[in-house]
């Protein structure tokens, strides 16, 4: 009798069309953790590498000012200066007799290789329609993260250190009867010496000794105009609180205009610190004055706290000269010694306003730490 043997194949398993709706679910809701995790540090990466680049624009144009210094014998730019402006009424045109103010950018322009704006600007056609009429966009003069000036004609992030203001005489854009700002129209000679420690950037006596008036588009005299001879240097702020510790420039998302070609935008070319108690400047009375910043009379005022760091960020262009950013409570700012730092918005007033003044300490401020 033969067996017959039989071999018993496995039947083979059935294949596998798909996912479960649990597994996608499973598998949803780890890349959904995954993501909130991530996304986190990378919107923070973002942001650190947009304050970086606007730290190297800040930087570039630091470095700009450092080799202005190198050919005017140490001293920095003014807050503006003369340059030609070309009457295209008459033909051929020719050069007005009175000069156009235009801000401490366009004195910078041949140290960021922009030797082409600035001969324009010398012969007198900026802004004009036979130079093409806009003006143009300078990628070192804004911020990727400003909304009102990157990539915008004529825009300008970063604001110049203009020292202290008074407040109940601030006047916005124009800024002229400011304290003791570059624009003031107080002129006492005994206060001279602790008004220019307060700040940078001054008026330029240049123009109005020539016997040249300024004018705005109109033709009309500016008013409240009072020339200054007085010439801000390195040496100056070396001799007094330290480049490494005075503020060149800040950012200003307020700012714009490295041109003027508008009229006299002070408001956002420089900035400054408003204070509201004729004590803490320099007085009118004919006595040395004090930079004394402890009273609380002074930085408490409202229109005092309406000139802190990023305060009223949806002001209108031009019209708050104080630094702000779009970079959450950090600002960038270039100090005179070529040295960049981000500072805080939240810094105690009193210590930003030591780090505005470029001779405070001779005038009773307090020393600041290096920590």
């Amino acid at each position: 009798m033969t067996r017959t043997m039989t071999r018993h194949v496995p039947r083979a398993a059935s294949l596998r069309r798909g996912f479960t709706l649990i597994e996608l679910l499973v598998v949803i809701s780890i890349i959904a953790v995954l993501a909130s995790l991530i996304m986190p540090a990378i919107m923070n990466a973002r942001a650190a590498a947009r304050r970086v680049q606007c730290a190297n624009n800040i930087k570039q144009l630091a470095a700009a000012t450092m080799n202005f210094t190198t050919g005017s014998n140490g001293r920095l730019p003014g807050a503006y200066g003369w340059y030609p402006v070309l009457d295209i009424s008459v033909t051929p045109p020719v050069l007005y007799s009175n000069r156009r103010p235009r801000p401490w950018p366009v004195a910078l322009l041949p140290f960021l290789d922009r030797n082409d704006l600035q001969r324009v600007v010398a012969d007198g056609t900026l802004g004009m329609l036979a130079t093409g009429g806009a003006i143009p966009h300078v990628e070192a003069f804004s911020c990727v993260v400003d909304e009102n000036n990157f990539n915008q004609g004529g825009g300008l992030s970063y604001v110049g250190n203009g020292g202290y203001m008074f407040a109940p005489q601030f006047n916005n854009a124009r800024l002229q009867n400011a304290w003791n700002n570059p624009f003031s129209s107080i002129s006492v000679a005994s206060n001279l010496r602790v008004s220019h420690s307060t700040g940078i950037f001054w008026a330029p006596d240049n123009g109005v000794a020539a016997g040249l008036v300024p004018t705005d588009l109109a033709g009309a005299p500016t008013p409240n105009f009072v020339k200054d001879p007085f010439r801000m240097s390195l040496d100056f702020v070396s001799a007094g609180d330290g480049n490494t510790n005075t503020i060149l420039f800040g950012e200003n998302i307020q700012g714009g205009d490295w041109s003027w070609n508008s009229n006299w935008n002070q408001g956002g070319s420089i900035f400054g610190v408003l204070v509201n108690n004729l004590a803490a400047v320099p007085n009118l009375l004919p006595i040395p004055g004090k930079l004394t910043l402890g009273s609380s009379v002074s930085f408490d005022q409202p229109l005092v706290i309406a000139g802190r760091l990023n305060k009223n960020l949806t002001a209108v262009q031009l019209s708050v000269p104080r630094p702000s950013s779009n970079h959450g409570d950090l600002i960038n700012f270039a100090f005179c010694g070529g040295n960049v730092r981000a500072i805080n918005m939240q810094v105690d007033p009193r210590v930003f306003a030591r780090l505005v003044t470029p001779d405070g300490q001779r005038f009773d401020q307090m020393v600041l730490s290096d920590e």
